[in-house]
């Protein structure tokens, strides 16, 4: 037995108050890494809740009382302990204790998150049992947008995953939320645990800058009274508000008459010292989100594409002046980001595509050449996967209409790159178990759920990658945005995320259809290989709902090119 030095959750909450963003993550990402140890063992806690979850002084996380958990040889719970708590129970667990599985305790989880953030319960108990059941197995989940609108949009989605009453629509496993909150500790404002010094209390200087005056209107009032705004419609406008004074963030439009978005981008880093240099969120109606990704290297922070709610805007800009705070953090992006440029010399070309095609001897590019190898060996891909997915790439952007989002497929730089990162899309399948992979009959649940983690794995391994070679940043952008989305359906039944039409990065759309034609067209263990025919014939018509429409019609035209890239 250990002696735990601490402090329940739901006592700390009481006495200081709802978590901050970074606390809660880091708190409840232990919980989730607690907790899929427990699951990979066959364990169920089934009374999650604040009470049961003890925060040392050090700030480590313990998970208590497993004393309703289901054990995957034992039918009956202990004497006394028939439910667990009412109101962060899931609610097929107040249906059926016994007929429940991991994905009771993310419920669990989440509810218990809600209470740290907000320090209300999510379904308060009358002390009537059998009104508070009924109030579980039909009342709504809780919004926490409508209490904390302030909260990162990111971070509400995960929560709102975690309450949804249909266990199919909650995350996969606690690993998948566990690498979630790792991954937004790292964007949250710092804590600060000391009195607040002047400068921290003055409040945070914002300019706006947007040529169209309706939309600066909306933007200020959705900042409210909490930040000093400026605001102007150009690059002069700008440049004279830098005179006057420091901006701690800057909003700023990429589609500016006479300026472009990375030209302002270097007036700022030119015309500010760089210890007075301000945050830049960039925003723009027009340039897709991939192209805004690329930008950061150039020396932007963050992007935002229109249109956007109250509660994202506002959520972005906090999180950004908090990093602004963080002085370590800070100067390690200044760093990044100045390396790249350094080293490219090149800025972005006014149509602001990404960066060329790395060259042969990239690590990006031996990377790759290693996937290929490792596909092949471990994850039974043919020979050659590698290269038919550029070809793949190459004949249905050929086919697509050219206007819209798609029209970015007639970008040939854009094209060199999603050809490279393409082969990338499953390299958090290296993470799966070898016998679920090759098993021949069909998954249960269990390994399900484990597949499914295979593209947050993968993604945060290219995200680490990054950081550790900047001279790739917008190559491996990309590449993140394919391996987290691969998996997505346009009618937003897919995973790890739930995204649902353009919310599905392009890049993802691309490789997500390139990819299961090919899977279909090669031997699997649990199946055959199927016709060129029989393989279109599925992805047209009897996978509704799976793939962007516009990009369907496109293979029905490139599907003699597809066949001739398989045979080949």
């Amino acid at each position: 037995m250990e002696l735990v030095n601490g402090e329940d959750l739901c006592s700390f909450v009481h006495s200081r108050g709802p978590l901050s963003v970074n606390r809660a993550c880091e708190l409840f990402q232990q919980v989730a890494d607690a907790l899929a140890e427990a699951h990979r063992s066959g364990l169920i806690h089934r009374d999650i809740k604040p009470s049961n979850i003890i925060i040392t002084p050090d700030w480590q996380a313990k998970l208590l009382d497993f004393g309703l958990a289901l054990h995957p040889h034992r039918k009956l719970t202990e004497p006394g302990t028939v439910l667990g708590t009412i109101g962060y129970m899931a609610p097929e667990q107040a249906q059926d204790p016994h007929a429940v599985d991991a994905r009771a305790d993310l419920f669990s989880l989440g509810a218990t998150m809600y209470w740290a953030l907000t320090g209300r319960d999510p379904y308060p108990e009358s002390g009537n049992l059998l009104r508070d059941l009924q109030i579980r197995l039909t009342a709504s989940p809780p919004i926490i947008q409508q209490i904390r609108p302030e909260l990162p949009e990111e971070l509400c989605t995960l929560l709102n995953r975690m309450l949804r009453t249909d266990p199919d629509a909650r995350p996969p496993s606690a690993k998948v939320v566990a690498i979630t909150l790792a991954g937004l500790s790292r964007w949250a404002p710092q804590v600060i645990d000391h009195a607040p010094n002047e400068t921290e209390t003055e409040q945070a200087k914002v300019v706006i800058v947007d040529d169209d005056v309706p939309l600066r209107r909306l933007m200020r009032l959705y900042l409210g009274d909490e930040f000093v705004i400026s605001d102007t419609g150009d690059g002069d406008g700008l440049r004279e508000i830098l005179v006057r004074g420091r901006a701690d963030l800057i909003v700023l439009d990429v589609n500016l008459p006479g300026l472009s978005g990375d030209k302002l981008i270097e007036l700022i880093r030119n015309d500010v010292r760089e210890h007075r240099r301000p945050m830049i969120l960039l925003i723009s109606g027009v340039i897709p989100p991939e192209s805004l990704g690329g930008m950061l290297a150039t020396g932007a922070d963050d992007f935002l594409a229109k249109p956007f709610s109250r509660a994202e805007f506002r959520s972005r800009v906090r999180g950004l002046l908090g990093r602004r705070g963080s002085e370590p953090a800070r100067a390690a992006a200044i760093t990044m980001r100045v390396g790249v440029a350094d080293m490219t010399r090149t800025p972005l070309p006014p149509s602001l595509r990404p960066a060329p095609d790395p060259a042969p001897s990239s690590p990006v590019r031996v990377v790759i050449d290693l996937c290929g190898h490792m596909f092949r060996d471990i994850l039974s891909f043919s020979p050659g996967y590698a290269g038919r997915l550029g070809r793949y790439v190459r004949a249905l952007a050929s086919a697509a209409p050219d206007k819209g989002q798609h029209s970015r497929l007639k970008d040939e730089q854009y094209l060199i790159l999603l050809e490279t990162v393409a082969p990338l899309h499953d390299i958090g399948m290296m993470a799966v178990p070898q016998s679920i992979l090759h098993k021949p009959g069909v998954l249960d649940t269990h390994e399900r759920l484990i597949i499914q983690t295979h593209p947050v794995m993968g993604s945060e391994w290219v995200k680490a990658t990054a950081s550790n070679c900047p001279s790739e940043l917008p190559v491996l952008s990309l590449a993140v945005e394919v391996i987290q989305s691969h998996h997505e359906r346009w009618d937003g039944a897919g995973y790890p995320d739930g995204s649902a039409g353009n919310q599905i990065p392009l890049a993802a759309r691309m490789v997500s259809l390139v990819s299961v034609y090919d899977a279909l067209r090669s031997r699997r263990p649990y199946r055959p290989a199927l016709s060129h025919a029989r393989a279109i014939r599925m992805m047209v018509s009897e996978s509704v709902g799976q793939f962007d429409p516009v990009l369907v019609a496109a293979l029905m035209d490139a599907a003699p090119r597809f066949e001739k890239t398989y045979q080949s």
